[in-house]
């Protein structure tokens, strides 16, 4: 398990969502969840408990942008291999619509802190962002289900966070569920884009 103490550590616990991301073409952190991540409110990725595949947390933006990297609080345990993806998605009745509208890798090997640190996901082509409207970030794996070697999203269950929520996909049911987790589950995140 990771050492608590050595954990970035964030002083407030807040959700952070801006009514600009720098204009004049500037790259800003433009809709973030960013919070002291809690111990046993991480998600991961292809997690055999509760029949977890893929990961998501939803966000909606206050002002139209373009997404251009996505930045997720991650860290891992045992030796999972294989690549990370993830896709930026739109909403349907709550869930992901399964629609990407940009996707980004990362290799797994670059998961080197042994604590949770922000990994960044770079978009081959910028995405439009519309202002109000709810998007997905959702995380897959190439690696095989495992409780042991996986990689795991850091996680609040403060519910800091009011523009947005955390689901999984349940490969046996093959549906999206908060079961287990509950409402109030966010994942730490921060979305780079610029505005016109």
């Amino acid at each position: 398990m990771r050492n608590r103490a050595a954990v970035l550590a964030c002083a407030t616990l807040c959700a952070a969502v801006a009514a600009g991301c720098g204009g004049g073409g500037a790259s800003e952190t433009c809709v973030s969840k960013l919070a002291v991540d809690t111990e046993g409110d991480e998600l991961g990725v292809n997690q055999t408990s509760l029949g977890k595949d893929d990961i998501a947390q939803s966000f909606s933006p206050v002002t139209g942008a373009s997404v251009t990297t996505v930045a997720l609080q991650l860290f891992k345990e045992g030796e999972p291999g294989g690549t990370l993806t993830l896709t930026l998605e739109g909403d349907s009745a709550g869930t992901p619509d399964g629609a990407p509208v940009a996707t980004a890798e990362l290799s797994i090997a670059s998961i080197t802190n042994p604590n949770p640190a922000f990994y960044t996901f770079t978009f081959a082509s910028a995405a439009t962002l519309t202002a109000g409207e709810t998007y997905w970030l959702r995380l897959g794996a190439s690696y095989g289900a495992s409780d042991d070697n996986l990689v795991l999203w850091s996680g609040n269950d403060g519910d800091a966070f009011s523009r947005g929520s955390a689901a999984y996909f349940n490969f046996t049911t093959q549906t999206w569920s908060t079961d287990g987790i509950g409402a109030n589950r966010d994942l730490l995140f921060k979305v780079g884009c610029t505005t016109p």
